[in-house]
């Protein structure tokens, strides 16, 4: 977490346009998520964990998305890139993560979730639900063709 905020710090003072727009948010989610997700590994009971997850999905709901804007602007292609583009990207997980910050009213993003003990390690299980399947979905989708992206500028 701290290499990652220092990368994005780094990034955002002494780069290049292109790799201070979209690479130093994406540096800095990365860092917000591993600071998440170390919090969720040394939980001891469900409540903590599920704080934890709370904290990691609020960012790493973003990463694909980020990662896409950045290979857009990196590969010469943010000429197609419409301002309402980046806002509809940016909306599709700002949705999920509300959805999850509201899931205990409805139980469309997680069913249900509990702790499972590895020895010195719990584990948080999640049993997703309906939008949990549409997250993933269209964010493989956005992940295949950032790389295809990346590979055929």
């Amino acid at each position: 977490a701290i290499l990652n905020a220092w990368l994005a710090y780094s990034v955002s003072k002494k780069s290049q346009h292109i790799l201070k727009k979209w690479l130093a948010p994406t540096l800095l989610v990365c860092a917000c998520y591993s600071f998440g997700y170390g919090f969720e590994i040394m939980a001891n009971d469900v409540k903590s964990a599920y704080a934890a997850f709370y904290i990691e999905f609020s960012f790493s709901a973003f990463l694909p998305f980020l990662l896409l804007l950045f290979a857009v602007s990196y590969t010469g292609n943010e000429v197609y890139l419409k301002k309402w583009h980046t806002i509809a990207l940016l909306a599709f997980p700002a949705i999920h993560v509300v959805a999850n910050f509201t899931n205990a009213n409805h139980s469309l993003f997680l069913k249900s979730l509990y702790l499972e003990d590895f020895g010195w390690l719990k584990t948080l299980v999640l049993i997703p639900g309906p939008l949990f399947y549409s997250y993933f979905t269209v964010s493989s989708l956005v992940i295949l063709f950032t790389t295809l992206l990346l590979f055929n500028p």
